[in-house]
């Protein structure tokens, strides 16, 4: 069985999510319901209601195997990570849907949440500015690396919720150069969202954390938060706590962001050395300079010049 077959993308939502074979069956009941007329026509005969044409929480609680009422809870996965639509109405006979995002990972289609679209982007794969391409072009034991490793490390512990990383520098290509190197090493898609975008009001920062968190587990992605720009971070504080995803929090020292918890980490610009081509030049130079016979009178040679301290 390969990744791009349902079944394949069912057990990985399963593992994701912690559903129950009840819980993953009712996922199936949704999504036949969508794709499958006889799923419609199934659904309204089990009802003995030829307009029942919709899967519910009452007739999957009759017709699948091991049924819980835990499932039908607001705090079960299958709400609580929006996996299914409810629509108004009594709680077991409302009509059931699968989330489009949801249907869209089981067909193997590549999609973003609508609702996350205008607010979160992806990090092109693009030429970085000179300062942040000397920034990721340090070696392997550079302090550049070890904030990298670092990071790397950080995402990968299991513990939830997830304590978030501050990127703590002057220059924002630098900071963002540190949060692409650490996707990177950690296999996961670079994306970015504002934190003035990050909504003040509870229930929906709420709801764009957990939409977050689940993009982030289907997606394999990880998320930077510039806070450069933002004049309060209340907001920004209490969203991090409710997201359990890798989440990087760009923060310029000396503002308020710099009062976040989490893990911080400073990310300094790297020194440039001369181009290799000047280099050679010094190297050419420097017997020159050392010769008496080129020295002015009375003047000894600068031990600099000498390779002396």
């Amino acid at each position: 069985m390969t990744s791009e077959e349902p079944w394949y993308a069912l057990e990985r939502l399963r593992t994701l999510f912690g559903l129950s074979a009840f819980e993953r069956d009712l996922l199936v009941l949704c999504a036949g319901q969508s794709l499958e007329s006889r799923f419609a026509v199934g659904c309204a005969s089990a009802q003995g209601d030829p307009r029942g044409t919709w899967p519910t929480f009452g007739l999957a609680l009759t017709i699948l195997d091991d049924p819980h009422w835990s499932a039908v809870s607001a705090g079960g996965p299958l709400r609580y990570w929006h996996l299914v639509d409810l629509e108004q109405g009594n709680l077991l006979h409302a009509p059931l849907h699968l989330d489009e995002r949801i249907l869209a990972f089981l067909l193997g289609v590549p999609a973003v949440d609508e609702r996350l679209a205008a607010l979160v982007r992806p990090i092109p794969a693009e030429p970085a500015p000179p300062d942040a391409d000397a920034w990721a072009g340090a070696g392997a034991d550079s302090p550049q690396q070890a904030v990298v490793r670092a990071g790397a490390r950080h995402w990968a512990r299991a513990a939830a919720p997830r304590e978030p990383l501050l990127l703590i520098g002057r220059h924002r290509s630098v900071r963002q150069a540190a949060f692409v190197g650490i996707c990177q090493r950690s296999g996961l898609a670079p994306y970015i969202l504002d934190a003035n975008d990050i909504p003040a009001a509870p229930a929906e920062r709420e709801h764009l954390a957990r939409l977050w968190t689940r993009e982030a587990a289907l997606t394999g992605a990880a998320l930077c938060v510039p806070t450069e720009d933002c004049g309060s971070v209340r907001h920004v504080s209490a969203w991090l706590e409710a997201t359990q995803a890798p989440v990087a929090v760009e923060v310029r020292p000396g503002t308020t962001a710099e009062q976040l918890d989490g893990l911080r980490r400073d990310v300094l610009r790297r020194q440039l050395h001369p181009p290799p081509q000047a280099r050679r030049v010094q190297a050419e130079l420097r017997p020159q300079a050392q010769r008496p016979d080129l020295q002015p009178p009375g003047r000894a040679v600068p031990s600099v010049l000498r390779g002396r301290s």
